[in-house]
């Protein structure tokens, strides 16, 4: 999820211009808004899944209702601030909200720990990735795109060697044949 998240907000500019046109290059914005709140949306769907095998579906059905509200709620305040970036700030901040909710309430009811230190290579890895590549520009955004999108698929596996032990082991087999 990390990788993929960077890469969009590495590639979100020159892509909106590539698929729509310049008119929609101030979009990006709301582009990468949407998939930083998939990173949440992903914790709390796969958090949800565990929460419903635990057969506590009360609690899924209050953390969509809470997330809706806050969505709603925070839409209203924030539109006619804002205008669609407004809509977008509404989305993020109720999904971050729904994910800490359900993270909290779920720690006490799962019978499992997850301290997410084994997803530190991946992020460090990531984020070496949108930093390497997300300042790339060619002048032409379909060659920007193209050139963020192929340095990215070299940087990110490089540095994920580098950086984790579990990764290089897992990649030697595959090397050695």
């Amino acid at each position: 999820m990390m990788p993929m998240l960077a890469g969009i907000q590495a590639v979100a500019e020159p892509l909106i211009v590539f698929l729509s046109g310049e008119i929609y290059r101030e979009s990006a914005g709301i582009l990468r808004l949407n998939f930083f709140a998939s990173l949440f949306w992903g914790v709390t769907s796969t958090i949800a899944i565990a929460v419903l095998i635990a057969k506590r579906t009360r609690l899924k059905r209050n953390v969509v209702w809470f997330a809706t509200v806050a969505n709603v709620a925070l839409a209203v305040v924030l539109v006619p601030r804002f205008g669609i970036q407004g809509a977008a700030y509404a989305f993020v901040a109720s999904t971050v909200l729904s994910c800490a909710f359900l993270c909290v309430v779920a720690h006490g009811i799962l019978p499992m720990r997850i301290w997410g230190l084994y997803l530190v290579p991946s992020i460090a890895a990531s984020v070496g990735m949108y930093l390497a590549v997300s300042w790339i520009d060619v002048g032409v955004p379909a060659l920007t795109l193209l050139v963020r999108v192929a340095g990215g698929a070299i940087v990110f596996p490089a540095l994920l060697l580098a950086l984790d032990a579990e990764a290089r082991r897992e990649v030697r087999p595959v090397l050695a044949k």
